[in-house]
């Protein structure tokens, strides 16, 4: 629930002030680091601000608790941030450093460490004072808080005595570039410590809020009167000499007019011999062969052979207020390192893309081996046929599935007669086409999703899915006149052929058994019935 809290309001318009503040300071940043700092500083009075008008408007006392402990990263940022400005502002060449500045955030993250665990210590704050009508909920400060209190103070009091200094050593124009921050900051310092050492626990707002104001207030008249922290003029010839490319002045006679020390490190390069300083110098004693247009810009890469120099050029027409033609600006800058790089870079990756081939071709090669050996796995090398492993697997997991689906299964095993007598006979290579005959002959009479595997020596299964003890009776007579039609020719020329004995073994429904063992099983029994009966004939074994 909501509560009317008559300082919330300032808190509030401390934290907008704040924040519109920092939107104009951080535009400022590239200029100087100094600009950035000061957008920190206020980041943290915006955050700090907002924290206690929300906790200000709250009836519940643990969200007021709460929020009065979060004001602390909008704290470590103010006074880090302070500290980043005074730097900042009285070094112009300060830029900031991890190693150094990053110090600064060890305590910042020590307190909200310490806040964070204070219910189980109660060393930040003792306790919670709770002030009423409206509610207000008011920490009671411990040692570690002290502690932090006073580390603050006295980096706030560092800070604040370098840019007191640099002002007294500024001249009366500059002085109050350096004043207003020490006066922006003095504001909600002063209500701090009214606030910590005077109004405490009277029910009165935090004074700092209205500090927060002021200095928000002062940094749009700094705005406004130009004395926010600027890059100072600096000489053009500083500026040349503190650039890393050669820059050439060259006038409309062609001669060289300025050149800073970038330009004369290069000069020497590409010519070794050639006067020093280059003002005065014709550019034909540098470049001979370089053309210059008069009337647009150019941009070139140019390469010295003899200096194994790779020099990127940018010429830059120069012309009087009447447009006439006064001479030109040449840029260079040595781009071999560059360019070498860029070579290098082409050079492992076409090395790359040709390795990422040969990858490639390996893998396709190593899925076609597994996809051969996978197919190896379960095939029988001689007759192309699955092997008992597949067969296995059938009648452990296809057959189940059949019947539960509510499908009867048959299984139909077939033996060639008198086989040993071929091959004695004959030989094994004539016996082995009878066999690849006889396998073929069963492959080609199923269909989906039969199977035919070669059960072991001139033993094969047909496992017949979806089909009924009479049909799978009839396919097994057509598969005995299929393999009594096999006829394999020996070397000697005379015609060789076999017949088949088939048992058959056929389920309409699930058993509480192994339903493949129980269909092998009966169609193995039919089987040596139909050898016993004569053979070349099919016989049905007893339902499994």
């Amino acid at each position: 629930m909501l509560q009317a809290q008559p300082y919330a309001l300032v808190q509030a318009l401390a934290a907008l002030a704040s924040a519109l503040a920092v939107r104009v300071m951080w535009r400022r940043r590239r200029q100087t680091p100094a600009a950035g700092a000061l957008a920190v500083v206020l980041a943290g009075a915006a955050e700090w601000s907002a924290v206690l008008a929300v906790g200000g408007t709250l009836e519940s006392r643990s969200a007021q608790t709460v929020l009065a402990c979060s004001i602390f990263p909008g704290v470590g940022a103010i006074v880090v941030g302070f500290v980043c400005l005074a730097r900042g502002m009285t070094d112009r060449s300060w830029v900031p450093a991890w190693r150094r500045e990053g110090l600064l955030l060890v305590e910042p993250a020590a307190v909200l460490v310490a806040v964070a665990s204070n219910p189980w210590h109660h060393a930040f704050f003792r306790s919670y004072a709770v002030i009423t009508d409206p509610l207000l909920v008011d920490p009671v400060p411990g040692p570690l808080f002290w502690l932090h209190t006073a580390y603050s103070y006295v980096l706030l009091a560092g800070a604040t005595a370098l840019l007191v200094r640099a002002a007294r050593r500024a001249s009366a124009a500059h002085r109050r570039r350096f004043l207003w921050p020490v006066a922006g900051a003095g504001f909600p310092i002063v209500g701090n410590a009214i606030g910590l050492f005077v109004t405490h626990r009277t029910g009165m707002a935090d004074l700092t809020s209205v500090g927060f104001v002021l200095t928000a207030l002062l940094c749009g008249w700094a705005l406004r009167a130009e004395a926010l922290p600027d890059v100072l003029p600096v000489a053009h010839r500083q500026v040349l000499e503190t650039i890393s490319d050669g820059v050439l002045v060259v006038d409309a006679q062609r001669r060289i007019v300025d050149a800073n020390p970038a330009a004369e490190a290069l000069a020497r390069r590409i010519s070794p011999g050639i006067a020093l300083p280059l003002v005065g110098s014709p550019l034909a004693a540098l470049a001979p062969t370089l053309e210059l247009d008069p009337d647009a810009a150019s941009q070139q890469l140019l390469r010295v052979a003899a200096a194994e120099l790779d020099l990127d050029l940018r010429t830059s027409p120069l012309a009087d207020d009447a447009g006439r033609p006064m001479g030109w600006v040449l840029v260079g800058r040595d781009v071999t390192a560059h360019l070498e790089q860029q070579r290098e870079l082409e050079r492992q990756r076409h090395e790359a893309v040709r390795a990422s081939a040969a990858l490639r071709e390996h893998l396709d090669l190593v899925e076609r081996l597994q996809a051969e050996l996978a197919e190896q796995a379960e095939h029988d090398p001689l007759t192309g046929l699955y092997n008992r492993r597949r067969l296995v697997t059938a009648l452990e997991r296809d057959v189940p599935e059949t019947l539960a689906s509510g499908r009867p299964v048959s299984l139909v095993m077939v033996d060639a007669d008198h086989f040993k007598r071929i091959n004695d006979v004959h030989g094994h290579v004539v016996g082995d086409a009878v066999l690849q005959g006889i396998a073929d002959a069963l492959a080609d009479a199923v269909r989906s999703p039969d199977l035919v595997a070669r059960f072991g020596g001139e033993e094969f299964v047909v496992v017949l899915h979806g089909c009924p003890e009479r049909t799978a009776q009839r396919r097994a007579e057509e598969l005995r006149e299929r393999c009594a039609r096999v006829v394999v020719t020996s070397r000697s020329g005379e015609r060789v052929a076999t017949t088949v004995s088939i048992g058959v073994a056929a389920l309409e429904r699930e058993c509480a058994t192994d339903a493949g063992e129980a269909l092998l099983r009966s169609a193995d029994a039919a089987l040596y019935a139909a050898k016993d009966q004569g053979r070349d004939r099919v016989v049905v074994g007893v339902r499994a």
